[in-house]
């Protein structure tokens, strides 16, 4: 397994919003030990426990705790029931369905306005406008339990 990189680290505690005293506790290890690991200039090599455990979390699941009141609750229930699947399942499919179809709505989009002549920046900033324009207009038409759902555990 390749070495996990100072830069993949700091990328990932960016995204997790996490810190370095946070990585620091997780992975039993002082702030000096972290800061020399992640420091732009000569870090310090991350010994294979380290690295272990920094791919052990980087790969460990999120947990959500998504906020819907007991009609919506019951409805996605329900659903899953109805595909015989657990409800943790199916908030995932309907994340990750919802994640794919804004991924690709953006890429359509900017292919789109690229189409019309217009330069790579400015179709890719036009594709993410038309993309929140017509992520607005489904959750209006639709008014769908996935949209519902989805919105709630993404805000």
């Amino acid at each position: 397994m390749d070495e996990i990189t100072p830069t993949q680290i700091t990328q990932w505690l960016k995204e997790i919003g996490k810190d370095r005293a946070w990585l620091a506790q997780q992975t039993q290890q002082s702030m000096s030990t972290v800061n020399g690991w992640l420091a732009k200039n000569r870090p310090r090599k991350i010994n294979a426990h380290a690295q272990r455990a920094i791919r052990d979390l980087m790969d460990r699941p999120v947990t959500l705790e998504p906020k819907l009141s007991m009609s919506l609750w019951g409805r996605a229930q329900a659903d899953a029931d109805a595909e015989g699947i657990s409800i943790d399942e199916w908030m995932e499919r309907a994340v990750k369905a919802a994640l794919k179809i804004s991924m690709l709505t953006v890429a359509a989009c900017t292919l789109f306005h690229m189409a019309q002549g217009q330069d790579a920046v400015t179709a890719a900033m036009m594709g993410l406008v038309d993309t929140v324009t017509l992520a607005g207009n489904a959750a209006l038409l639709l008014g769908s339990i996935g949209v519902e759902i989805v919105g709630t555990l993404l805000s």
